[in-house]
């Protein structure tokens, strides 16, 4: 999903490719990243963004978001969870963006510690649930889904 301003100049009912590529982005790079996940998706489409604002997380973004005329491209669950946050509204990417798995990771020295396994626990119970999607079998009848 994208979030943009309520009282976003450009943007109001819908966010078209052009209207995307002409904002400027906050991008979430936690580990000090040079890119963002979405500009590897832009790559393959040939297209580029330009970031204007690079954050270790994502909880000031929807405050910067809500003042300001940039947008961000994040999951729907931490889009729609920010929302409430905020004055801003919730598009639609204006491309496909193919799904991914959240992984969690814990040292191999505490991994299996009470604590850790706790802490597991409290993480995968604020996700949403979300069925695997498994590719057809070889024998599947092909054609439009």
């Amino acid at each position: 999903m994208v979030i943009a301003s309520q009282q976003h100049p450009r943007i109001q009912d819908r966010l078209t490719l052009a209207d995307y590529l002409a904002a400027r982005h906050v991008v979430v790079t936690p580990w000090n990243e040079t890119r963002g996940v979405i500009d590897y998706v832009l790559d393959g489409l040939s297209l580029s963004r330009q970031v204007a604002v690079q954050l270790p997380s994502v909880l000031a973004a929807p405050f910067i978001i809500g003042r300001s005329e940039l947008i961000m491209t994040l999951p729907r669950h931490a889009a729609e969870t920010l929302c409430s946050a905020a004055p801003i509204r919730l598009y639609p990417a204006p491309f496909a963006i193919a799904r991914y798995s959240l992984k969690v990771y814990s040292h191999a020295k505490h991994a299996r510690s009470a604590a850790h396994a706790w802490l597991r626990e409290q993480l995968l119970a604020t996700l949403p649930r979300v069925p695997e999607q498994r590719p057809p079998a070889a024998d599947a009848p092909s054609g439009p889904a």
